[in-house]
């Protein structure tokens, strides 16, 4: 689903951990009412036709904010278009850039206005797999994760609210998350070091010149002592059982190369407004001139 590449895009400068948790709590659940709720919520909002997204996510370390990125996400799955401009900011320097996608066609414009097409490689890991159908798939899906997550969903709270919309709220310290979760997620840390080198050389160095220098720079690369001391989670959903808003926020600590102390602290909101009303923005390709740039690893 393209909305998932583009949010991967802008997690992969180090916050895959959060996408573990993030996503991993959207599948859990099918033997109470409030999971049953929010599970329905949840497949509703994603079979939706178009959406606008507001996404933003931060890290900190040690309590001093060191990446921050803003995006407003447009898709519309039944035209197979999406867009969204994303402000990443690294220390004390911004970035403003575009992505695109349409008529299978991946698009990236950076801040004076070039524009770039993206030739995708076989990414690392990718499978030649293909599910039968999208619902063997999410049954799978569920299921693993449903074994993953174990006694979470006995943590989770739905609340009813007077104006007809319901709040959903997980909350876990280092004891209640799963030692195979703890595993994956310091796995995940220690290895997130190494993702930004792939990310600049296939495709973005290419748009922002040393953005891979000024990754390095701002996120610690943890190996030693990893581990995820608390996870929060706030969904709201509406009157129509579609998912406004998600936030989530997860520390983590650990210690770098020189056995320096950190804590990082991830923060992730997405907002979603005018679902079923959205007509995402397209790259204006008349009398440009478009560079073609790789992307992901042979």
């Amino acid at each position: 689903m393209k909305k998932k590449k583009w949010i991967s895009f802008g997690l992969v400068v180090g916050l895959g951990l959060a996408a573990i948790l993030f996503n991993g709590f959207q599948a859990i659940g099918s033997s109470n009412s409030g999971y049953e709720q929010y599970q329905a919520a949840w497949k509703k909002t994603q079979a939706a036709k178009s959406y606008t997204g507001n996404l933003h996510v931060t890290l900190s370390d040690n309590g001093k904010k060191s990446v921050d990125i803003v995006s407003e996400i447009q898709n519309d799955q039944t035209k197979n278009l999406s867009s969204r401009q994303m402000q990443l900011t690294l220390g004390d320097k911004k970035h403003l850039i575009h992505f695109y996608s349409q008529q299978d066609h991946q698009y990236v414009q950076d801040a004076n206005g070039k524009i770039y097409e993206l030739n995708h490689q076989k990414k690392w890991g990718q499978s030649d797999h293909k599910w039968a159908n999208e619902s063997e798939g999410s049954t799978i899906r569920e299921t693993i994760v449903d074994t993953l997550f174990g006694n979470i969903k006995q943590q989770v709270q739905i609340e009813e609210l007077q104006n007809g919309s319901k709040k959903v709220s997980l909350s876990l310290n280092n004891k209640q998350i799963p030692a195979v979760i703890q595993a994956i997620g310091s796995f995940a840390i220690k290895k997130a070091g190494g993702h930004q080198e792939v990310f600049a050389k296939h495709s973005i160095s290419s748009v922002i010149p040393g953005l891979d220098e000024e990754i390095k720079k701002q996120k610690p690369q943890l190996t030693q002592d990893v581990k995820i001391q608390s996870f929060q989670l706030q969904s709201t959903i509406n009157r129509s059982e579609l998912i406004e808003r998600q936030h989530a926020t997860i520390v983590v600590t650990g210690k770098d190369v020189m056995s320096k102390q950190h804590q990082l602290t991830i923060n992730i909101e997405l907002n979603r407004s005018k679902i079923n009303q959205t007509t995402p923005k397209q790259v204006p390709l008349n009398g440009k001139k478009v560079e073609k740039i790789s992307w992901g690893r042979s």
